[in-house]
This record gives structure tokens, sequence and C-alpha cells, in this order.
């Protein structure tokens, strides 16, 4: 049976039907549609302009979404001449300035931190907190995560359901950790993407700790929001933004703008 034609350049054969949107797409539009959220994550920031320099977070708790992440970042420092940094563990550390380097063809440096714990909540969206903390006293650093819509609704509902605790800044598309910015793009997009497109494209995906796996009733969880992924997909953009609209407020920040103060 003939592939139908991506719905987007209606020239190439369809490779894959995103949940949310609907769309059938090939792995070029596919990868435009990732690079076009990644691009107006950091287009969102007034300064520093592009040519700087941009540091991407990779997460051991996150391996494929870290080596989607990777190879799409290296896209962009290519087109905008931006320089790289690498900062995170050496497992995911490492692959990840292969990916950028074999864009960029220049291998980035690269920074290693050891993260030893993880608790309350051993998931990307408190690696990539405790990460941050080391770029906390670097001015003007735009930090990279990469986080996804996934990744926040099931962080915060491991906090609210199991511990009882509020959902972390860390879910915001943006905030501060002492000078630096960190900034998480692929926020709006569902991880299963992220999946499909490293799959599809053939990255290497490092081996990596189990996010949330010794966190009892966590498995529950990640089944309940895997099945909103596959048959509810707006049911997780509207929670990720009621979480989002939550912490603003809390803080007294307008829903539509602006940081979070220094955490």
């Amino acid at each position: 049976m003939t592939p139908p034609l991506c719905t987007a350049c209606g020239r190439r054969p369809a490779v894959y039907r995103r949940r949310a949107s609907g769309e059938a797409l090939c792995l070029k539009c596919l990868e435009r549609a990732l690079t076009k959220a990644l691009r107006r994550g950091l287009a969102s920031l007034a300064s520093p302009e592009y040519g700087s320099e941009l540091v991407f977070i990779p997460l051991r708790s996150s391996p494929i979404a870290s080596s989607g992440a990777a190879y799409l970042l290296g896209t962009l420092a290519k087109k905008y001449s931006n320089k790289v940094l690498v900062v995170g563990h050496p497992d995911s550390a490492d692959l990840a300035a292969e990916l950028i380097e074999g864009v960029i063809k220049e291998r980035p440096e690269v920074v290693y931190v050891n993260i030893s714990s993880l608790e309350p909540v051993p998931g990307p969206v408190s690696e990539a907190r405790a990460v941050a903390e080391s770029l906390k006293e670097i001015e003007n650093v735009i930090a990279v995560t990469p986080i996804t819509a996934t990744d926040i609704i099931l962080d915060s509902l491991i906090r609210l359901m199991i511990y009882g605790m509020r959902p972390c800044e860390c879910a915001l598309p943006r905030y501060l950790v002492g000078n630096a910015v960190i900034v998480s793009p692929l926020s709006r997009v569902l991880l299963t993407d992220i999946n499909a497109y490293v799959a599809l494209r053939g990255l290497p995906v490092t081996s990596s700790s189990r996010a949330f796996a010794d966190v009892r009733g966590a498995g529950r969880l990640k089944n309940l929001v895997a099945e909103l992924e596959r048959k509810s997909p707006e049911t997780i953009y509207r929670f990720v933004k009621f979480f989002q609209a939550v912490l603003l407020s809390d803080r007294g920040i307008p829903q539509n703008g602006g940081f979070s103060p220094s955490l």
C-alpha cells in the first residue's frame, strides 16, 4: 500500500502522524516542526542575541529526548553561528557533544556534573534543576534543556499525588537559577514526537538511569500519562498550561510573559 503524502509539504511520503495535530509528516517536516519549537523558545528571550554561547543540559533520566534535542540544537547553532557548551553527567554529556559535533563540525566544550541524588522526585525536571545549579553564578547564560510537556505533567502529577507537593518551578518554559536563564523550548512538545524523531533519524541513545524508578506508585501515573498521549494529547497541553499558570500566579507574574524570580 502506498503511504500517504506528508500533509505539510505534500511531496514526500509521510512517516509519522503527530497525535496532537493529526498531521502526517515526512521526516524532514517533522524535524522542521521540532526545530521551529526550539527556535521559538529561544527567540522569546530578549538577550543575548544569536551568535552567543548556548549551554545544553542533556539528561540521564531522559536519554531519547536528550539525543533528539542535542541534534536539533546543533542545527540551530550551525545556522546562527552559536557556540555550544554541554553541561551534564558524563554518560549523557559525551553523546550530546558528539551529536552536536556531527552537525557543526566542531566539538563543543563539555563540563561534567555528576548528580548523585535527585530527591525527592528523581526525574528529568529535578535533574535539569540540579545541573542548572552549577551555572547559577555565570552571567548571560542561556541553558537549554530537553524537557517535554510529557515530562512536566508526569513530574507535576507525581509531586502532587504521591508527595503532596506543588509543581516545581522548573516546569516553566523559562526561569532563572541565579544569573543563568534556563529554557525548556520543547515544553510544548510531546515526548512521543521526540521519540519518533530520534528513531526515524537513527540517532544513538545513551544508556541511563530510569526516571522515577524508585518512586512507589509512579508506574500507574506513567501509564496514565502514556494513555493521555495516545488518546487525548490536548489534555496534556491543558494540564501543562494550568500548572505553569499556577506557578506564575503564585509568584505574582502575569501568565503571558516575564521570568520566574531567581530560585
